[in-house]
């Protein structure tokens, strides 16, 4: 179990395999990781030499934080977009400014609307 580790400890790793609760550096032996979460591979395996032990020393006991953060990444809130959405929205002042403008210039001046 995850709450039963600290840094530091030294685990060894049954041959049959198993889910790490930590992360872990290699002192003895080998593995080979199942990252299939991130890569589509589902291999996961030890190899005990001469009845070696697979052994590791455990650096962090928060596991899957990069894992967490590619499955669930956090709400991203540019803020380009805000400042995208207030400049068009300065633009559309502008131009109704614009617009009421020539709309009394031309009410003053009495300037006929023509249709064709």
């Amino acid at each position: 179990m995850s709450t039963d580790l600290v840094p530091g400890d030294v685990i060894s790793i049954p041959a049959n395999g198993m889910v790490m609760p930590c992360d872990a550096v290699l002192l003895q032996g080998t593995c080979v990781v199942n990252e299939s979460m991130l890569t589509g591979e589902d291999v996961c395996c030890t190899r005990f030499y001469t009845g070696e032990l697979v052994k590791a020393v455990v650096i962090r006991t928060e596991k899957g934080l990069l894992v967490r953060s590619i499955l669930y990444p956090k709400p991203t809130d540019f803020k380009l977009y805000r400042d995208a959405y207030l400049f068009l929205l300065c633009l559309v002042g502008v131009a109704g400014i614009g617009f009421i403008y020539t709309i009394i210039l031309s009410i003053m001046n009495k300037v006929s609307l023509l249709l064709f």
